[in-house]
């Protein structure tokens, strides 16, 4: 069992006991596919026009858009967004951009509020 995943069972662990007491919580379990070793190509690509563009992850032309993920993530209009990284000391580990730069777009997509 890769560490990842032993590390998603103990959190999955924690979260359905975190659920019972908290039962209108949240938490999706998000698969990374970069790499540490991809930080700086990863930045490069951050900068292009497209990952400029503010919208729906699922229509972004931008490779760091994760577009995997239920519907319902994209749908509502977050209070709040939190991105768990894994382990990423190594070049090895996996990277957490994508996570970052979707929930970003997320968190820009709510609509104005006049308060």
């Amino acid at each position: 069992m890769e560490e990842e995943q032993f590390s998603w069972k103990k959190t999955s662990h924690g979260l359905s006991k975190s659920n019972k007491s908290y039962p209108t919580l949240e938490a999706y379990h998000v698969s990374y596919d970069t790499k540490v070793h991809q930080a700086d190509k990863l930045m490069e690509t951050g900068m292009k026009e497209e990952c400029k563009v503010v919208g729906d992850p699922r229509f972004s032309k931008c490779e760091l858009a994760l577009k995997n993920w239920p519907s319902e993530v994209y749908d509502i209009e977050w209070d709040l967004i939190m991105v768990d990284a894994p382990t990423g000391y190594f070049d090895g580990a996996p990277g957490r951009m994508s996570a970052i730069y979707t929930a970003g777009l997320l968190g820009r997509n709510r609509e104005e509020r006049g308060d």
